[in-house]
Parts: structure tokens; sequence; C-alpha cells
């Protein structure tokens, strides 16, 4: 049995690496902003070490008042769309990274991840916009729930 050589089987197995190192790429990115962060005495006290992470498939988040929580969305750097936070009173904007796309080729995606931490209790929405280059209207818009206790 011979071994495949050449771009054909160079473009398979650097597929497959892309979709490995994405998600790594993006734990990092996480981890890094997370040790950036830091954490609050009594967060320490509760022992509390996740985070929740909301996506496109997880938009609802039960959350305790100063725990920090992650939003991630996919995002194309090169092409000038942008995603627009809307964020209720009382949610502070931790961090926004995006993560290093694999190459230097334009139009590569990768994602986008805010930490947000809400300084109030009670149900809020977050909303985000992707917005084209320019001025012109919302794209997409991803809306996400929050149920923040005391």
């Amino acid at each position: 049995m011979t071994q495949r050589t050449g771009a054909a089987g160079a473009s398979r197995y650097g597929g497959a690496m892309r979709r490995i190192l994405i998600p790594l790429v993006l734990l990092a990115v996480l981890g890094a902003v997370l040790a950036a962060c830091g954490t609050e005495e009594s967060e320490r006290a509760k022992g509390e070490t996740s985070l929740t992470v909301l996506d496109e498939r997880n938009r609802e988040a039960r959350l305790s008042v100063g725990t920090t929580f992650a939003i991630t969305l996919p995002v194309t750097p090169g092409t000038g769309y942008r995603w627009e936070a809307d964020l209720p009173m009382g949610y502070v904007q931790v961090s926004d990274e995006i993560a290093p796309t694999d190459g230097d080729a334009v139009g590569q995606s990768t994602m986008q991840t805010w930490v947000i931490r809400p300084e109030v209790e009670g149900t809020a929405e977050l909303t985000y916009r992707l917005m084209p280059p320019g001025d012109g209207n919302a794209e997409q818009i991803v809306t996400f729930t929050a149920d923040v206790s005391p």
C-alpha cells in the first residue's frame, strides 16, 4: 500500500488540522482571558472553576451576580463585518478577543469571545448584531438571555 503525497493529501490533512486547531486556539484564548481577569475571593471560596460559555446553540444561562461568563460567535475579521454588542445596564464587558486565524488568507473564519460580568440581578437580554462594512442594517442578530440571582 502506498502513501499519498502531494496537494490532495496535504489538503485533506490540513483541513483536519484546522478543525482541531481552531477549537484548541479558542480554548487557549479563553484560558488567557480567565487568567487575566482573575477571580474574586468569594468565587474562590465557592470553588467555582468553570466558565459558562454561550454561543449560537446555547443562548441562555443562570448565573450569580459577579460571576463572569463568555459569549462566543463566529467572525471573519478580514471582511469588514463586525459584531456590535448591546449590553444592558449593570453588565460589564471584561474582555473582547478574536482567536487567531490559521494562516494569512483573507476571509478565514474564527471565533470572537466576549467575557461579561453581570453586577445586577434579574433577567436580561444581551444582543449582538453582525454589522456589514459602512453604514448598513444588521445582517444577523443574536440574542442571549442571562438569569442572574444574588
